[in-house]
């Protein structure tokens, strides 16, 4: 297969085998530009592997490579459409072409999911807030537990 005809497809199919092999080097050689510094700023600040920094944000991608849904290339930028691990809901992982070579882009999903906790964390906020005019106490005596919010 010539270089210039890897599509994104044949990048996810090589990803997935090195995830597993556990073969880092081919892992960053199929990750975006930005993906890795950032993966490795967050290995760095945690004190923990590459790989164990990479783990979060690979656990929704399937376990062994099923054909994808649906590929969708728009100059250079594509998206593959894939279950997530475990569920029947879909989610899309991006590519960036970088030097005429497809690459995951991480990167996207990185920002996703801190975007996603922030969303949390003011959705909380906002109940607590909601709770303690309720119930009018302080913030210290609306407590959370397992999913519940009581009022002490």
């Amino acid at each position: 297969m010539k270089r210039e005809n890897i599509t994104p497809t044949d990048v996810l199919k090589t990803f997935i085998i090195s995830l597993h092999s556990g073969d880092i080097e081919t892992i960053k050689s199929t990750l975006s530009g930005c993906s890795i510094p950032l993966i490795e700023n967050i290995s760095a600040s945690q004190n923990i592997t590459f790989a164990e920094a990479l783990e979060p944000l690979v656990s929704h991608i399937p376990k062994s490579f099923t054909d994808p849904h649906r590929e969708l290339i728009d100059g250079c930028r594509a998206c593959i459409e894939v279950n997530k691990t475990g569920t029947n809901n879909l989610d899309w992982l991006v590519f960036a072409k970088e030097m005429g070579m497809w690459r995951l882009a991480l990167h996207y999903k990185i920002e996703a999911v801190k975007e996603e906790k922030n969303i949390r964390e003011k959705i909380f906020a906002y109940l607590q807030n909601i709770f303690r005019k309720l119930f009018k106490k302080s913030k210290d005596e609306v407590i959370r537990t397992k999913g519940k919010i009581y009022r002490s």
